[in-house]
């Protein structure tokens, strides 16, 4: 135990040196020394010293993780004090991720305890956080009246720093509550205040939200002094996140001012900053909330370059546009085939080169970023952070020469949408919809060329036009008597919002469609469109057209990679009941297109069966009820035959079918998150290593869904590709005399050449 108490005390004496890759291995061997003697108590505090340095390395999620674990471990000993110190950087961590609600939660709970046992210094802090989760949550007012709370406490404390960061917030509260010459005096004062205690980052950071303030004022001339003062300061500190502020102030301000080549030079330079800021976001929910305050900055380029409207523009649109758009699920998808297929020694040796000097930069950044306020610490000089980001950047073109795609997962731009180009068939046309200043935008892109298309319409005219159709579309779900009553009217009413949707959406390339596979990368709301129902007087644009959907262009290139390796047996899971009876019949047509597939039934239909998905069938077909939420996409579901099984369930299978089939309600359904992620059951099947997901974006009718699943399956046993199956499938439905809502439910997501059922023919 004395031992365990020398390397504990050797470990903070290290860490307050810098020396972390010393101090981490005394933590972690008098932790297991504590454990193991059963000091519970000083164990735990060995443990909360190693997530603190690991909120210092930037690992926010890993932090986290180890935050809660050690919380828990500090209620079963009674340690309330330890709880709410854990609840405090738990806070932090959540509103560097973009978290707010979290990190309102967390800092309530700590400041409980402080209030309560008279810790004013921690209450100050926790009072600090609070303001920071409701200004991101847009609750201006409140997060002012936070902040001014806090300063009270610091200021009580003789906290300068504490007290000063807490003005910089309440300013930044101002200008969001429209008091933007308010604003600008209190963030002056706090400048000055930072100035004189030397924290040059601190002092950046309030000079940023001047500049804003002043900006908001209309004081151009202010703004500008303002955000490049604080530009300076920030490269000199390597923050990137005062470094982003401060170039974002400075691109508005040239763009008010008509200036689009400096505008799009700060563009630039601030996409840079929001790829350093990427590293050590690593869970789904972070990296789905990472973009909440970033979009901006990849709409103002593409409407830069759109502007400009030359060829070599309109393609730098397109690479911005992608940037923006569902890069979360781009790494995911990436890290999956990535681990799906091992790896080049060398190319796994540059990624822990790399994670080590992320993590190294991140400390030197934050002890660069709080120097002065740390008596006695040596804050490391900025020659040596630029050395620590010299090294980084040649490991990462490195890794990006020999696997660009592992480099994704380093940091590292995503590569050119042009691998999603590459991967289009001949003649295959992709329509990618992108959003800016609430205008809706398309870029067409055949044969490696890129036409742009701006100004189709209003977002909100469109949002309109779609709530309408999507309350015809839930109609369905009222059952067969409601709709052989008023099938005519609610037909009607569909095709007319569909045939507006056709003008306002495909016009301008409407003439361009006909005999052609149309890949869309749809944006914002038009997710969950059907397009393939979007008619003119032609008629449906199935009947002319091969329709499908990806999220987007890097996606698309993900998905074309063909996994090597052998496939196992077709899987199919059919949970039929009283009121789906059809889905019996559905799998028997099923197997009889699919000889010697497993097949489960009923209650044998469980998750453990849908794991067995993980044994790489060519094909996974699941007929059973879905659940969609609307506020929580957490909550799409499928009904197995044991239990619900949701999405986060459905994120936890890897290297699954390369065709899976969702024959239920609604599980095409998702929500759009910031960064245009789209977070639904067809995002956790295409993470989990699907190369094509058929599934539905409304309610669904057994008895008309079954012969659909059955001309589908007999195509795909002929060789058809998955894109070419359902289209022949929903066209022999329409012959039927079926309407739209019965025949156009179902819709392709991933790569629509994607061919599970090899035959002669397809060989």
């Amino acid at each position: 135990m004395t031992l365990a108490l020398v390397e504990a005390s050797r470990a903070n004496a290290l860490a307050t040196l810098d020396r972390i890759s010393e101090a981490r291995p005394l933590y972690e061997a008098s932790r297991r020394a504590f454990e193991k003697g059963g000091a519970l108590s000083r164990a735990a505090q060995a443990a909360y010293a190693l997530a603190g340095l690991e909120l210092l390395e930037g690992q926010l999620d890993s932090c986290l993780e180890h935050l809660h674990a050690i919380r828990e471990w500090q209620g079963t000993l009674g340690d309330a004090t330890g709880q709410a110190h854990c609840d405090l950087e738990a806070a932090d961590a959540y509103l560097r991720l973009n978290r707010p609600e979290e990190a309102e939660e967390s800092a309530r709970h700590g400041l409980e305890w402080f209030d309560r046992t008279g810790q004013f210094a921690e209450a100050a802090d926790a009072w600090q956080r609070r303001a920071g989760a409701a200004l991101q949550m847009g609750r201006a007012k409140e997060a002012r009246r936070r902040f001014e709370r806090a300063r009270e406490l610091h200021s009580g404390v003789k906290n300068r720093l504490g007290a000063a960061m807490d003005e910089v917030g309440a300013a930044a509260a101002a200008t969001a509550a429209g008091l933007p010459s308010e604003a600008g005096r209190i963030a002056g004062r706090a400048a000055r205040t930072l100035a004189r205690l030397g924290l040059r980052s601190r002092q950046a950071r309030a000079l940023s939200v001047q500049a804003e303030a002043a900006r908001s004022a209309d004081r151009p001339a202010q703004a500008v002094a303002a955000a490049t003062r604080a530009l300076d300061l920030a490269r000199k500190t390597r923050d990137h996140r005062v470094e982003l502020a401060a170039l974002l102030v400075l691109a508005r301000v040239a763009g008010d001012a008509g200036d689009s080549a400096s505008e799009y030079r700060r563009l630039r330079a601030a996409e840079r900053c929001v790829e350093r800021l990427r590293c050590g976001v690593s869970s789904e929910e972070s990296r789905l909330a990472f973009a909440l305050d970033k979009s901006e900055v990849h709409e103002r380029l593409v409407a830069n370059r759109l502007a400009i409207g030359t060829p070599a523009a309109v393609r730098a649109a397109l690479e911005h546009a992608e940037r923006g758009k569902a890069r979360a699920l781009a790494e995911r998808v990436a890290r999956e085939r990535l681990a799906a297929g091992g790896g080049e020694d060398k190319a796994r040796r540059l990624v822990e080169k790399i994670e080590a000097l992320d993590r190294d930069l991140a400390r030197a950044e934050s002890r660069l970023e709080s120097a002065g306020s740390e008596p006695g610490l040596r804050a490391p000089r900025p020659q040596e952070v630029r050395a620590l980001l010299e090294r980084r950047d040649r490991a990462r073109a490195s890794l990006a020469r020999r696997d660009p795609a592992r480099a994704v997962l380093t940091g590292a731009e995503l590569p050119d949408p042009w691998a999603g180009v590459e991967a289009l068939a001949p003649g295959e046309l992709a329509l990618e919809f992108v959003e800016t200043d609430g205008r809706l935008h398309l870029l067409a892109v055949e044969d490696g060329a890129v036409e742009a298309f701006p100004d189709l319409a209003s977002s909100q005219e469109i949002r309109d036009r779609l709530d309408l159709l999507r309350f015809q579309l839930g109609k369905g779900g009222l059952g067969l008597a409601h709709e052989e009553r008023f099938s005519q009217f609610v037909e009607r009413s569909i095709r007319q919002h569909l045939r507006a949707l056709h003008d306002a959406l495909l016009g301008p390339v409407a003439d361009r469609l006909d005999g052609r596979s149309v890949r869309v990368v749809p944006h914002g709301p038009l997710h969950g469109l059907p397009f393939h129902a979007l008619e003119n007087e032609d008629g449906p644009l199935l009947e002319r057209a091969a329709v499908s959907v990806v999220p987007s262009l890097a996606v698309a290139g993900l998905l074309a990679r063909v996994r090597p390796g052998r496939r196992a047996a077709p899987l199919v899971l059919g949970v039929p009941d009283a009121a789906a009876p059809a889905i019996e019949r559905e799998v028997e047509a099923v197997q009889r297109y699919l000889p010697g597939a497993r097949v489960f039934r009923g209650e044998e239909a469980t998750l453990q069966a849908l794991h067995l998905a993980e044994s790489r069938p060519s094909v996974l077909h699941v007929a059973c009820h879905g659940f969609f939420g609307e506020t929580a996409p957490g909550v799409a579901a499928l009904r197995l035959g044991d239990a619900w099984i949701s999405l986060p369930e459905i994120y936890g299978l890897r290297d699954t079918a390369d065709l899976v089939v969702l024959s239920g309600c609604e599980t095409g359904r998702g929500l759009v998150h910031s960064g245009d992620e789209w977070v639904g059951l067809v995002r956790g099947f295409l993470q989990a290593g699907a190369r094509a997901v058929v599934a539905s974006l409304w309610e669904v009718h057994d008895e008309t869904a079954a012969p659909l699943m059955a001309d589908f399956h007999e195509r795909l046993a002929a060789g058809d590709t998955v894109s070419e199956a359902l289209r022949s499938a929903q066209r022999s439905a329409r012959a039927r005399g079926l309407g739209v809502l019965r025949w156009a439910p179902f819709t392709v997501v991933g790569d629509p050449a994607t061919r599970p059922i090899r035959t002669r023919r397809a060989a």
